[in-house]
């Protein structure tokens, strides 16, 4: 599920918050809800 924001294509918002992958039983509902909410806040913050 990819993602445009004025010409950048982020592949999952969970790799556009510290570059690490979504991992299975280790991230949990709370723990991606505040990544989402967190890149909709600053969409234009770029994390290095």
């Amino acid at each position: 599920d990819s993602r445009m924001h004025k010409g950048t294509v982020f592949c999952r918002w969970s790799r556009h918050w510290y570059k690490n992958p979504w991992k299975p039983k280790v991230d949990d509902v709370q723990t991606i809800m505040d990544r989402i909410s967190w890149a909709f806040k600053y969409p234009d913050a770029r994390r290095s």
